[in-house]
């Protein structure tokens, strides 16, 4: 079954290691969602991003974004990202998941803290990671986004 989710849904993954990426991305369609993905390596290009679509009025209606963010990254890292989505009024709404290989607690607890809507711990196998993003494929159609 495939679910069309491409009514103005983009989905931003910001991860610095291109094989997760592509890995979360191929995942993600294989639960049926067709949606528009955009790939950022590092936390600063994930702002420009965000800060062009809201210089362009942002449309929350018709323009819908979910946010899986790496906590490490170059540049600018993922708490740093999230706290930024989180202090904007036309961005707050954004659905924001970090995927990361920590299991800092005290990271976690920043992240929850913050208003990440979940925090995912990549597995080390392939398997198991890949199983962990399609779960939430199936977690993310339940959410009112088409």
């Amino acid at each position: 079954m495939t679910i069309h989710m491409s009514h103005g849904l983009k989905i931003i993954i910001a991860e610095d290691d291109e094989g997760h990426a592509l890995l979360i991305k191929k995942n993600l369609q294989k639960t049926g969602i067709q949606s528009e993905y955009l790939h950022f390596s590092n936390g600063e290009d994930v702002i420009n991003f965000l800060r062009s679509i809201n210089e362009n009025r942002f449309d929350k209606k018709n323009q819908k974004l979910v946010v899986l963010l790496d906590l490490k990254m170059p540049r600018m890292n993922g708490i740093e990202v999230l706290r930024y989505i989180r202090s904007d009024r036309l961005l707050n709404h954004i659905p924001v998941y970090m995927i990361s290989t920590t299991d800092n607690k005290k990271e976690i607890e920043i992240c929850k803290s913050l208003g990440c809507n979940s925090f995912i711990i990549k597995p080390v196998e392939y398997d198991v990671f890949a199983s962990t993003i399609q779960n939430l494929g199936f977690s993310l159609q339940e959410l009112d986004l088409a």
